[in-house]
């Protein structure tokens, strides 16, 4: 959960900034904490928590956000 908001807020925040290295800081930050909840969700599957069907939606959707801010990184 906090890794999910972190991911969250900094995008945000960089969205708000002026410079293009203050942007970059914190999108790669936003990138760090998806892949994180990656890892997360991973436990989860291991651990049976999650069903099958929403690891695979949620690892899809953890996949193009790590995919967008690699892209607005560079």
């Amino acid at each position: 959960m906090r890794a999910a908001r972190s991911s969250i807020l900094n995008i945000a925040e960089g969205a708000g900034k002026n410079t293009r290295a203050h942007r970059v800081r914190y999108f790669d930050d936003a990138r760090g904490s998806a892949m994180e909840c990656g890892a997360c969700q991973g436990i989860a599957k291991l651990e049976e928590i999650v069903a099958e069907a929403q690891f695979v939606e949620g690892k899809t959707l953890l996949e193009r956000e790590v995919a967008m801010l690699t892209n607005l990184i560079r």
